[in-house]
């Protein structure tokens, strides 16, 4: 298992040394509950944050560079203008990528991208797009799915991918 302050300490370092500035972190902690997102980072007082990272990256199989994107990634949002993934976030995101060859800082990334083995029975649904081949795994059946099963293409959704409007949802 990887260290979380270790890990904290080393995307300051990359921080710093590009002079992006950051708030005050004042918790920084492994969370062993979430199952739909690699971390966070929430504001918990005037410029002070807290960061989560999903165990799945902590995890020893998991590379170091898949947990220090997502470490890199949180810390950007730990500064008042930077709480989207657009504008400021954006660019310094960019800066990161351009500075720093290894890391890739974007707003969302797949399990496969990570090195993370994906426990597949956990999910109930998935939706495919015939346009471009996405495929997006679900672990319940929501209004959206339910929409895109019983009308296909007329329910209003898009792949997020292609914007494609051809998409199939089956329930696994």
């Amino acid at each position: 298992m990887k260290d979380v302050k270790v890990l904290l300490q080393d995307a300051k370092d990359v921080l710093d040394d590009l002079n992006i500035p950051y708030g005050n972190i004042v918790r920084c902690y492994i969370n062993y509950r979430a199952q739909s997102r690699w971390g966070r980072c929430r504001q918990v007082g005037r410029n002070e944050y807290e960061i989560d990272i999903s165990y799945s990256l902590m995890d020893d199989d998991t590379t170091w560079e898949a947990a220090m994107n997502t470490m890199i990634h949180e810390l950007l949002h730990a500064h008042k203008d930077r709480m989207c993934h657009t504008g400021e976030w954006k660019r310094c995101a960019e800066l990161v990528n351009r500075e720093y060859p290894i890391y890739t800082i974007k707003r969302c990334s797949s399990a496969e991208e990570r090195g993370v083995t994906v426990n597949m029975s956990k999910y109930k649904c998935k939706v495919v797009c015939h346009a471009c081949g996405n495929t997006n795994y679900y672990m319940r059946e929501g209004k959206a799915i339910q929409k895109i099963r019983r009308y296909g293409i007329a329910s209003g959704y898009r792949c997020g991918k292609c914007g494609s409007h051809n998409l199939h949802a089956e329930v696994l």
